[in-house]
């Protein structure tokens, strides 16, 4: 309950940002009346911003992503928890039906007994009533010795077999009272197992009920953290083309530097993300270049001949380096851990300008390539091609 409220509190302290314009109400610039310096302040603090926001709509799409992958847990655990109640139901099912035949077989035993007992009182009360005169009569009237001891024999038979037959029966009615009783302790336990479960069950309901709540939470905080990044990414965007109409204005003037163009990272010729649109933290960019994953401290070298007109550190960027080519074209390079350039330098082509790292914004070691003409992006691989 208590993340449950701080998720709610989240959720207010991201509208209200939101609503009083937070760190996205950003002034309006004129290209005319700024420097180039200003611009790429500019820039950059958009980036920082657009970094930190980016970050917030990350914790909220990874904390979406959990309390999700919670409440399949709990429903797994749900399913599990009525599978086994339903299975305990049917085995109480199996024993009531047992208790209720072996009832019946103590009640046919019992009749058994008692018909047997009856049946044995009433001989032993003839034989009373008489005075063992039928007996006597039976052992008497025997025409030879050997008669008298098969009468003898077959009496004493019928009285053992009744003693026996009513043993037996008693005997066998213990067991079964004995079995019923054995069946009738494994039902209680299986009773007291399944109401655990059952109150496991609700439990578990209420748990997925109370992450219900906190789902719908977080993820009007993941909608209103994206609102707020789109709105610095169109910022952002809008400050870039400033940049860009301010690099037309300045670039040098003169022909495109001779020869052809060269891969920036040898050895490495896998691209990880391409030039074009993209989804990144859930939200549609267009990305300006394309990235080349390469080792730690691998060189960077210049596609073409031309003049550095950059080298310095861009929150966004990192360590980039922006030569100017001629002819309007100029190349960015991106993330580095190092510059070997500095602003003014004249380079060639296949020079090392730089060392492969991870800096800025930034998801592992890579060369970020761009190419522009007149300060608008093209796509890297309409010049250059990727080799080994």
């Amino acid at each position: 309950m208590k993340k449950r409220v701080c998720v709610k509190i989240m959720a207010v302290l991201l509208f209200c940002t939101v609503l009083t314009g937070g760190v996205v109400s950003m002034p309006s610039y004129k290209a005319e009346a700024v420097t180039q310096q200003e611009l790429e302040d500019r820039l950059n603090n958009l980036k920082d911003e657009e970094e930190r926001i980016a970050a917030e709509l990350n914790k909220a799409q990874n904390d979406v992503k959990n309390q999700k992958a919670y409440q399949t847990q709990l429903s797994y655990q749900i399913n599990n928890t009525e599978n086994q109640i339903t299975a305990l139901s049917q085995r109480i099912g199996v024993l009531d039906t047992q208790i209720s035949e072996k009832t019946a077989e103590i009640e046919r035993t019992q009749k058994e007994i008692d018909e047997s007992f009856g049946l044995f009182k009433k001989r032993l009360r003839a034989m009373y009533m008489s005075n063992d005169a039928t007996v006597l009569s039976v052992l008497f009237g025997s025409s030879t010795f050997a008669e008298f001891l098969s009468a003898a024999e077959t009496t004493q038979r019928i009285a053992d077999h009744d003693d026996k037959l009513i043993k037996e029966l008693t005997a066998q009615k213990q067991k079964i009272e004995a079995d019923k009783a054995t069946i009738e302790q494994a039902r209680k336990q299986i009773e007291a197992d399944k109401a655990s479960l059952e109150s496991k069950q609700n439990q578990l309901n209420q748990a997925k009920a109370e992450s219900n709540e906190t789902l719908a939470d977080l993820q009007a905080i993941e909608k209103k953290a994206g609102l707020t990044y789109e709105q610095v990414v169109a910022e952002m965007e809008k400050a870039d083309a400033e940049l860009q109409w301010f690099i037309q204005q300045n670039q040098s003037e003169g022909e495109l530097s001779p020869g052809g163009w060269l891969w920036p990272v040898a050895g490495y010729p896998r691209i990880s993300d391409g030039f074009g649109n993209r989804i990144l933290n859930g939200v549609q960019q267009f990305h300006k270049g394309i990235d080349i994953p390469a080792a730690y401290g691998h060189p960077v070298r210049a596609a073409k001949s031309g003049v550095v007109i950059r080298a310095d550190f861009s929150t966004s960027y990192g360590n980039i380096v922006v030569i100017d080519h001629g002819g309007g074209f100029s190349t960015a390079y991106a993330h580095n851990s190092s510059l070997k350039v500095s602003k003014g330098d004249v380079v060639s082509q296949g020079q090392t300008i730089a060392l492969i790292g991870s800096t800025g914004w930034s998801y592992g070691n890579h060369c970020h390539f761009e190419v522009r003409i007149n300060g608008v992006v093209q796509n890297p691989l309409n010049y250059v091609r990727a080799t080994g």
